[in-house]
């Protein structure tokens, strides 16, 4: 699997916290991320990984008193409409929950 080895996985036995890690992914103007993984690594283990060929937004429910994802699933971009690259997860969320306050990109 694509990733640093197992830092993910020591950092998160190591300081007992869960690591949320966001990559892009797909094919984008030539740059192809479509083997990077997003994923939650807690207690050692990835509990959710996520690669797609298709530019995607990865949506987690993490459950902080139980320490647990409770649900998961992705969403697949248009960025062919876009030309802005930096609110593409923010205006997915949003267009994919009207009405919701949605908080996208954030990485621990």
């Amino acid at each position: 699997t694509y990733g640093p080895g197992s830092c993910w996985e020591e950092r998160s036995v190591e300081t007992g916290l869960p690591i949320f890690v966001c990559n892009r992914t797909g094919i984008e103007r030539g740059f192809d991320m479509s083997e990077a993984v997003s994923t939650v690594v807690f207690g050692g283990k990835r509990l959710v990984s996520h690669v797609s060929s298709t530019s995607s937004v990865l949506f987690v429910d993490w459950n902080q008193r139980e320490k647990r994802v409770t649900d998961h699933w992705s969403e697949t971009v248009d960025v062919s409409r876009s030309t802005d690259t930096h609110g593409l997860a923010g205006s997915a969320a949003a267009n994919l929950f009207p009405g919701k306050t949605v908080s996208a990109g954030v990485q621990l």
